[in-house]
């Protein structure tokens, strides 16, 4: 529930944001975040401190990092590709997911397996870094400026249809 339910109800966050902001500099805000909760994660494991109620609270933070990053990244991938192929963005996507929920553990498990957990932890935090450098490479997608004068009225528009409307 630590991880689950902040995610879920912040992904309406990161729909918002991605909408009104440059989606590159939340992009780059929130992967330095999650970099730096990582980071304090495996440096907690380093020295041997680990109280549980910081453990939840950082899962947590990170929890709403991946709520916005998700939204964030389905809506900037597309637009890298362009108009005339909107499904290969989609595809590229959905790919760059899946690839990673794959080879993401599989080396963090062998950097458990041959350093430690914390190193694991700080492999993760440097990749977690790497759209912080990369970011001002990409292009800019296009936004539109007159919704940026609505984005708290549609974060609430977006969350109270989600208290209102049974989704399953």
């Amino acid at each position: 529930a630590t991880a689950a339910l902040p995610a879920t109800l912040l992904t309406i966050l990161g729909s918002v944001l991605a909408d009104r902001c440059d989606t590159r500099v939340v992009w780059a805000l929130n992967a330095g975040i999650s970099a730096a909760v990582v980071g304090l994660l495996g440096w907690m494991f380093f020295s041997g401190s680990v109280p549980i109620g910081q453990i939840c609270a950082l899962t947590a933070l990170m929890s709403i990092t991946a709520g916005v990053h998700a939204t964030l990244s389905q809506a900037y991938f597309p637009s890298l590709i362009g108009q005339a192929a909107p499904k290969s963005g989609v595809t590229f996507n959905t790919m760059s997911v899946s690839m990673s929920s794959i080879i993401g553990p599989t080396w963090a498990g062998l950097a458990i397996l041959a350093l430690d957990l914390y190193a694991a932890f700080a492999i993760t935090a440097l990749c977690w870094s790497l759209p912080v450098l990369i970011v001002s490479a990409l292009p800019a997608r296009n936004t539109d400026p007159l919704k940026r004068s609505r984005t708290l009225d549609d974060f609430r528009f977006g969350f109270d249809f989600i208290l209102q409307n049974r989704l399953f």
